[in-house]
């Protein structure tokens, strides 16, 4: 269920549901995967907190299977598939 029915899209209160309807609503259906990251601390700042600096290369190998598989099979890698 969508957390901001009715409320303005903006970049910073992007909303996953409204975007996926917007692209039903236009005919644009397709499978989707998302990667996200959850923050540590919303405190204001511009660097990357320790453990995300620390995880990182991890992060960017896994999203580089990821978008090999969805290249080659149109699927995920079952092992870039699953939080970690």
């Amino acid at each position: 269920r969508s957390r901001t029915e009715g409320a303005p899209l903006s970049i910073h209160q992007a909303d996953v549901l409204a975007a996926l309807r917007l692209g039903e609503a236009v005919g644009v259906s397709a499978p989707v995967t998302l990667v996200g990251i959850q923050p540590a601390s919303l405190e204001p700042g511009t660097e990357l907190s320790p453990a995300l600096a620390q995880a990182l290369p991890n992060l960017l190998a896994r999203v580089r299977r990821l978008l090999q598989s969805l290249m080659e099979t149109g699927q995920p890698s079952p092992e870039d598939g699953q939080p970690s």
